[in-house]
């Protein structure tokens, strides 16, 4: 396996990655990734902010996620809760893997290698936000070692619960 910066030969298997994503989300009665988001404006950005990051096994991607250093000005404001800190963090947005390598640990694997990514950087704070209702995510960050701090809205006005990490 290897972590490493998304490339543009990676784009139709993340946009795939993404679509089962949403399908997944829809099956389970989750209202998130329901609009065509993400799309491929979102990942060329995210490419191009040198933000994305692939999980990647014998030349298919079997993860995605955005990686940001430098905060996210959606977690500025956080209701019912509060961050653990003010400390520099990394926001992770994105988190997917291919449906055929869910319940393989890939996705701990892909945050395990985000994690090292943060020490690197010298960065021991790691945020995160879902929809209220994907309990699957939900129960994935907990077990990752994430704590809920509360309620953040997206640009679009949509909530979301917040998690963070300190590691």
């Amino acid at each position: 396996m290897e972590f490493r910066k998304t490339k543009l030969k990676d784009i139709d298997q993340i946009l795939e990655i993404y679509r089962q994503g949403s399908e997944s989300l829809k099956r389970d009665g989750v209202d998130q990734w329901q609009n065509e988001k993400p799309d491929t404006k979102t990942l060329m950005t995210d490419i191009e902010m040198e933000e994305s990051y692939v999980l990647v096994e014998d030349n298919n991607v079997k993860g995605t996620a955005a990686v940001i250093f430098g905060g996210e000005k959606t977690y500025d404001l956080i209701f019912n809760g509060m961050w653990f800190n003010d400390e520099e963090y990394c926001t992770i947005h994105r988190l997917a893997v291919s449906e055929e390598s869910k319940r393989k640990g890939l996705a701990k694997a892909m945050m395990d290698e985000i994690e090292k990514l943060c020490k690197s950087k010298g960065i021991y704070s790691i945020r995160i936000d879902t929809h209220e209702d994907n309990v699957k995510m939900r129960n994935f960050l907990e077990r990752s070692g994430f704590f809920y701090c509360g309620k953040i809205f997206l640009r679009s006005g949509d909530l979301r619960v917040a998690y963070q990490k300190e590691l």
